[in-house]
Order: structure tokens, then sequence, then C-alpha cells
């Protein structure tokens, strides 16, 4: 078994919102220790630097080799072009951060593992020569890493699986994993697409399923952070045209509601409810067309997913909504104010 080159742990600090973003995606992206409750840092530490490693190296060269271009015609020497890029890089273009503790900065630590112990080791040969220590240039990736949308950090954070999920949306070839929700299901999967939503948050796979409760082809959506273990199937698939469709829908509408019918719905909302409506954002489903009631209301349409209609307008205050079709969620929401009256009405005594 390979040992450990580096066994002592890096430490070094990072600024206050880099550490945020940190813990915050490593929440969201559910990199938990084995209790499923705490963040395993350290594990996505590594994950991230074995993910970004290459792109980072390749990005810094392109802006260090932009910078000199830049300053040549103002330098003759070769050796003033590197000294000042070096200062523009790592004082301009990414800042340092004090290494001791302070308001600004946040301490941090990285214990090497097998799959970074080999990237660690060229990062300290390459820094042999120069002013640089490993805690500096970990810190700069980190905070490059910090400076991306949040889709594409957690397409970084799973790099190796989403290489393997779009090879099989361009190939067509099925997919077979589970899920971390239910690792005990394995699910067969025509891809389509990975893709995104409009608020530029999580990454989700979209493609069809032939679902056994339903005895039929359906089109359906899995994030990416919760896919376990995927690999290819035994054959390629071919998508109906009919779920290809609703794929596209499902990509417009919110990649993370599959689409599986044309059921329009109908809301009412109040003026409150409206106000509400512009200030929650995330998760908001698409609006068809509006219409005003006879007694002052808004009318508003959705042919998006029902299960994301539901899930959105439960988080408005009483009053303000009002579903007036479809009859089923219609009925599924007032079941759901039902049964929280009853929580509530128990705690009162």
């Amino acid at each position: 078994m390979r040992s450990l080159n580096n066994t002592e742990k890096i430490k070094f600090y990072v600024p206050e919102r880099t550490d945020l973003v940190i813990r915050r995606d490593a929440e969201h992206f559910e990199i938990y220790k084995p209790n499923g409750t705490e963040v395993n840092l350290n594990r996505f530490l590594s994950m991230l630097i074995v993910g970004y490693y290459n792109s980072y190296k390749q990005e810094r060269n392109e802006t260090a080799e932009a910078i000199k271009e830049t300053v040549a015609p103002y330098l003759r020497s070769n050796k003033q072009k590197e000294e000042l890029t070096e200062q523009l890089m790592d004082h301009v273009i990414l800042p340092e951060v004090s290494r001791r503790k302070g308001k600004q900065s946040i301490p941090m630590s990285l214990k090497p593992t097998y799959d970074t112990d080999p990237i660690i080791t060229e990062i300290n040969q390459s820094l042999v020569g120069t002013n640089d220590y490993i805690s500096q240039y970990l810190r700069r990736m980190l905070m490059s890493y910090c400076e991306k949308p949040i889709y594409e950090r957690e397409k970084i954070i799973f790099k190796e699986k989403v290489e393997l999920l779009e090879s099989a949306c361009s190939s067509g070839r099925e997919l077979s994993f589970s899920t971390t929700t239910n690792p005990q299901m394995i699910h067969h999967v025509i891809p389509y697409e990975l893709t995104h939503g409009s608020e530029e948050r999580f990454n989700y796979l979209l493609g069809q399923e032939y679902v056994e409760a339903f005895k039929q082809n359906m089109a359906v959506s899995y994030r990416l952070c919760r896919i376990n273990r995927p690999s290819y199937g035994l054959s390629s698939g071919t998508l109906d045209e009919a779920i290809k469709q609703k794929l596209e829908k499902t990509k417009k509408c919110s990649p993370q509601y599959a689409i599986n019918d044309e059921t329009e719905t109908c809301v009412r909302l109040s003026e409150k409810g409206q106000q509400s409506f512009q200030m929650i954002y995330f998760g908001r489903p698409t609006v068809s067309r509006k219409e005003k009631a006879e007694d002052g209301s808004m009318l508003y349409y959705f042919q998006s997913s029902t299960d994301q209609v539901y899930r959105y307008f439960i988080r408005f205050n009483a009053g303000e909504a009002e579903v007036l079709y479809p009859e089923q969620l219609r009925d599924n929401l007032r079941k759901f104010y039902e049964a929280a009256f009853r929580v509530y009405k128990s705690k009162n005594g």
C-alpha cells in the first residue's frame, strides 16, 4: 500500500467570506461524517483540491500570461516581468490575508489523504526556490473557488461524477445508480442533460426512467450530490419523444421538479400574496398568465410541476394564496394545513 509523503496537517488562514462559503458548500452538497449530521470538512477540502487543482493551475497560468502580455511594452527585463506578474497575481488578483489570527482571517487546516497527497507533493515541488508556501497556495486556490457561482462549485466537488454523467448524456448510454436518500434502490435512467435552475443554484440530472408504480416511462430529476455511485448500464437507450418534451419543459420551469403532466394550476393571490410572490424568489414556479378577479385579487396560472407549486405556496402566510385547481393539489394543501392546525392545537392543550 502506498504511504503518504505528507502526514502533518497543513494549517493556513482564509478570509471570513471564504470560510463561510466553504462551510456552507460542505453542508449544501451534503458532505457529512458517518453520523449524517456533522459536516466532514477535511473530506470536502480534499474533494475540492482533487476537483479543482488542474483547472486552477491552468486558470492561474492563463491569467499570468495575460498580465505578462499587458506589461511587456513597459518593461524590458524578463525578470521584472516575472516579478511584477507574481506581485499582481498574489496581491491584486487574489489579495493575501494575514497568516495570524485576526478579525479578517479564519484558521483552517487540511490533513492530506491518499487522494490529495500527490497533489500536495506536486505543489510543494513547484514552490521550491520561491518565496511562496503551500499554505498560501491553498488559500489562494480556495479563494478562487469561492468566486465561482454555486452550480460551478458543485461540479468541481463532484468532478469525476460529473464527467461520467455528461459523457452518458452525450452518448445516450443508460445509467445505473442509487441515491444517498435510498441506497438500497437501484435506478436505471436514460440520461438527457445535467443542468441547473434559473436561480443558478444546484445541478440536476434529467432523464427517463421506467417507474414501476405507474407502469410507464416517466421524466425524472435527480440532484447531483445525491446520485450515489453511478455507472454505465448494459445498453444504450432511446428517449421517448413525449418524455423529451417534458424534460425540456422541466428544464425551463425548474430542473428540481420533473413535469409528467400538462395540468394547469390556478392560484388566487391577495394583495399581500402578490407581495410575497415577489419576495419569495427561490423555487418560484414560472407564471404562464395572470388575470384580475372580480374581487380585486389576482389569478396566477402555472404549467409547472404541481409538486413545485405545492412546496412553494406552503411558505405563504394564511390567506395570501388559495389554489383553485387542480382539485388534487387543493386537497393536498388543505390536508397540510389541517395537520398543522392539529399539531399546534395539541401543543396549546
